[in-house]
């Protein structure tokens, strides 16, 4: 019986796109925080976190989330500034690719 309470948790989550968004940002922004309380870790930590962060922007683009993310997204790339191997980079990189032109948007207003 315990084993399908997730199944059921997970089900109801899967019918909302907001959710799952909310859900993949909530897991960088744990590995960014981890990251800036304990130090430096590993190349592949990083990679495995960009990773959730790439596939969480596809998701919010696809999907058409920018405006109820684009604030928290933002704060990701800030708060990664200065993390080692890079991951800083990878992380700017990113938000610019898929959430770039929010901020050009905001510019024009």
């Amino acid at each position: 019986m315990l084993l399908l309470m997730p199944r059921v948790c997970c089900s109801s989550l899967l019918s909302n796109k907001e959710q799952i968004a909310e859900l993949m940002i909530f897991t960088v922004e744990c590995g960014v925080d981890f990251t800036l309380s304990y130090g430096d870790i590993d190349e592949k930590f990083y990679r495995t976190i960009s990773s959730i962060y790439e596939q969480a922007l596809k998701y919010i683009v696809d999907n058409q989330l920018e405006e109820e993310f684009v604030d928290r997204c933002n704060e990701l790339t800030q708060s990664s500034q200065g993390i080692g191997w890079g991951f800083g980079d990878w992380m700017m990189e990113l938000y610019s690719d898929y959430l770039g032109h929010m901020d050009e948007e905001e510019d024009l207003k």
